[in-house]
């Protein structure tokens, strides 16, 4: 996908990016350059935006244990890569 900048600056998100992202009308951007990229987040969401966003039809609730396993086990790869050792680990 791609789209064009105008005399003015401005551009049209793609409307497939917007769909799935759920971003509206109003909805503001902050834009960051990460390694000569730009990327492009929405600025704040309340709770009522994020609701049913991670719903997907069929898929089965996960359990609080489970979520907070995921949370654990994301948080020490995030370790792991930030420092290049094991949690717990002595340097």
């Amino acid at each position: 996908m791609h789209a064009t900048i105008t005399s003015k600056g401005q551009i049209t998100v793609p409307k497939p990016i917007r769909d799935q992202l759920g971003l509206t009308e109003g909805t503001r951007l902050d834009f960051d350059i990460v390694d000569g990229a730009i990327r492009a987040r929405p600025v704040s969401r309340t709770a009522l935006d994020l609701l049913g966003v991670l719903r997907q039809p069929g898929r089965k609730p996960v359990s609080l244990q489970a979520m907070k396993q995921a949370v654990e086990a994301e948080a020490v790869a995030r370790f792991v890569r930030a420092t290049g050792r094991a949690k717990g680990k002595a340097a």
